[in-house]
Parts: C-alpha cells; structure tokens; sequence
C-alpha cells in the first residue's frame, strides 16, 4: 500500500517494526522516545482507555504537562478510535471546566490518572512486538 493510502497509525507502526530503536518524539535535549517506546507507551494508554469502554465517538480531554508522554497519549487515543482535546496543566480551573464541559468528554485524565494508566499493561503480539489494535 502507498503511503498516501496508510493511516497515520499505519505508517506508525511500519516504522515502529523497521526502525523501532530511530527517535520517533523529542520533546526538548536529552528527553525523547523511540518508536518502540512510543508505542509501547502509547499501548499503555490504548489498552486502558479500552478497558475503560473508550471507543470510537468517544472524546476523552488530557491535561497534563507538555512532554514526551502527551504524544504516547495522543497516539494511545487514535488507537482507541476516540477523538482527543488536549489542555495546559497551568490553565486557570475556570477555562479548563468550561472546555472539559463544551467538548463533553467521557474521559478526563490529569496527571493522577495518567500515573494509574502507566501502571496498565501495553497491547502485544505474542512474538513480542507491540502491535496496534485500532477501533475503526
């Protein structure tokens, strides 16, 4: 398949498979994931936001620090099909409910819940590779 024809998540995971060890997200010196770790992450956060019924039509909102770890959730969430809205931890309480509330979303995730998802098992292949489940 052409590269034109390949989802994002598609072209993801080729490259995870053909260069997992190459930096896939550098987020400032000395801080970045490979596409192994990328996607080994962002399984993390997949297999969670599944376990919690997180599908397709789904939003879920992030507030956490900018960092490496928003990319693995970004990713972790189009795998789950859902749609995303991303906030800055420093925002005032007001804005942050007024978007929490407009985007109606069925999962919010702060810093707290981020640390209980790391603790969730990534979604694997029995060889060993980590290996995308996408809801379409």
């Amino acid at each position: 398949m052409s590269d034109s024809k390949k989802t994002v998540l598609e072209m993801l995971e080729e490259h995870t498979l053909t260069m997992p060890d190459s930096r896939a997200v550098v987020s400032e010196p000395g801080i970045s994931l490979t596409f192994r770790e990328l996607w080994t992450l962002s399984g993390r956060i997949y297999a969670r936001l599944k376990q919690m019924g997180i599908g397709p039509e789904d939003v879920v909102m992030y507030c956490l620090p900018r960092g490496v770890e928003l990319y693995a959730c970004i990713v972790g969430t189009m795998r789950a099909g859902a749609a995303f809205v991303l906030t800055e931890t420093g925002n005032d309480q007001k804005r942050t409910d007024h978007i929490r509330k407009d985007c109606a979303c069925k999962l919010y995730v702060d810093e707290a819940c981020f640390d209980r998802i790391l603790d969730t098992d990534p979604v694997i292949l029995s060889s060993g590779a980590v290996r995308m489940k996408c809801s379409r």
